[in-house]
């Protein structure tokens, strides 16, 4: 039996749910919240996977993040439109998958039965990837961090243009570039590339499928889980630098990434390529022929910090490769 967790703030919805699982669908109920405050007082019952209806959060999505982060349970998240901010909200804050609620509301509540199917279609197969230990973790390759400079913008645009669309990577940039350029540049890669590219701001975590570029005249980092922004002074005379993203990557996140460092003039990115291949993450460097700049590259192919050094149009083939997707 898969063990459900259901969180709607109506009684007449979490009934009509109940009376669902009830129906030899192979469910057990083990406990009924109104928010997911209170529901987060229910994890000791153990769920499987959590069922959390839109309606019961609130705009800091603070509970689904915990459940996911801190509880480690799949949460699929009910909504009566799949579109809008508040979806896009609960997909950044980890939902595993949105679906539509199939419970309508009159007199009383009533399930429709396709949409009733495809939601337990879909509680079937996140807790079921979670009790094969298929859930993504630290550990499994699921972030992409790119370091560019000089000739950077079209390399970082042709590896993420060669990315399948629908691809569920979490993709980090630093591209040294003036501050006034920056927020232009993130709108250029995501008219022309298949993600949706923004600047990154301080507190928030990754998100699959959307592509994170640090801002203009500050560092981006990982830290405790989140991302950071900050002014502490340059490294390597820049400000984003490539080597404090590596690093505090392979601090946070060791072989969950997969790192590239294109084009681009001096050494920034090699000493943090080369902390991130100690902690088992995948480095990748463009080699001088494709390289508009063959500076940082270089610096990280000379200290042994590369696993692979590769012309521009061979490296997301390789990327691909290593998140286990024929390319």
């Amino acid at each position: 039996m898969i063990r459900i967790l259901v969180i709607d703030p109506e009684l007449s919805v979490r009934v009509a749910l109940q009376n669902l699982f009830d129906t030899g669908s192979g469910f057990i109920v083990v406990g009924e919240a109104r928010t997911g405050d209170e529901a987060l007082t229910l994890m000791t019952r153990r769920p499987d996977v959590v069922l959390l209806s839109m309606a019961s959060m609130d705009a800091s999505a603070e509970p689904l993040i915990t459940m996911r982060t801190l509880h480690l349970v799949p949460v699929v998240v009910m909504a009566d439109h799949l579109q809008g901010d508040a979806v896009e909200l609960a997909r950044a804050a980890g939902a595993r998958q949105i679906v539509r609620r199939p419970v309508r509301i009159g007199r009383k509540a009533t399930l429709e039965d396709a949409e009733a199917a495809e939601l337990l279609e879909a509680l079937r197969f996140h807790a079921r990837m979670q009790s094969e230990g298929e859930d993504l973790h630290v550990g499994e390759r699921h972030i992409l961090a790119i370091g560019a400079s000089t000739g950077g913008p079209k390399a970082v645009l042709r590896v993420l243009s060669m990315l399948p669309p629908g691809l569920g990577l979490s993709v980090l940039i630093v591209q040294h570039m003036a501050s006034a350029l920056m927020a232009g540049y993130a709108e250029w890669l995501d008219r022309d590339s298949p993600l949706s590219v923004r600047l990154a701001k301080g507190g928030e975590r990754l998100v699959p499928g959307v592509a994170l570029v640090a801002p203009g005249n500050y560092h981006l980092c990982m830290r405790g889980g989140q991302l950071r922004i900050n002014s502490e002074p340059p490294v390597n005379s820049c400000r984003p630098s490539v080597d404090v993203l590596f690093e505090s990557l392979a601090t946070e996140c060791g072989s969950a990434v997969v790192a590239v460092l294109l084009t681009g003039i001096g050494r920034d990115g090699a000493r943090g390529m080369a902390a991130l291949k100690d902690a088992g993450a995948y480095t990748i460097a463009q080699d001088e022929a494709s390289s508009v700049v063959y500076g940082m590259p270089r610096a990280a192919a000379e200290i042994g910090a590369a696993h692979e050094v590769l012309p521009l149009e061979k490296i997301t083939p390789a990327v691909l490769r290593q998140f286990d997707i024929a390319p």
